[in-house]
């Protein structure tokens, strides 16, 4: 028959689900890491700069390493953010089933 320490539809018990929940939270987060510096060296390392005026001005490897550098703190400064966010939510989620 049914069990009910069963989640419908998957047929997962609550903990097998929250596991699962967990991989896949931390497999996005690796692929948005890996996904983040990839277009940043892309950045880095590409010959051209659009401008706001869509014109194309070549700009030297310094000045884009410098911004690049920059949106990569920026960026760790928002995951950073994110994961504290996400443990505080965790923690009032575990007080509440307490």
């Amino acid at each position: 028959m049914s069990d009910p320490n069963k989640v419908w539809p998957t047929g997962l018990t609550e903990g097998e689900a929250e596991e699962l929940h967990r991989h896949i939270i931390q497999g996005t987060q690796i692929f948005g890491m890996i996904a983040a510096l990839a277009h940043l060296l892309a950045y880095m390392f590409s010959p051209v700069a659009v401008s706001a005026a869509s014109t194309l001005k070549p700009q030297r490897l310094p000045e884009r390493a410098a911004q690049a550098r920059q949106l990569f703190c920026g960026f760790t400064a928002l995951l950073c953010i994110a994961q504290r966010l996400a443990n505080e939510h965790k923690q009032q989620q575990r007080k509440a089933r307490s």
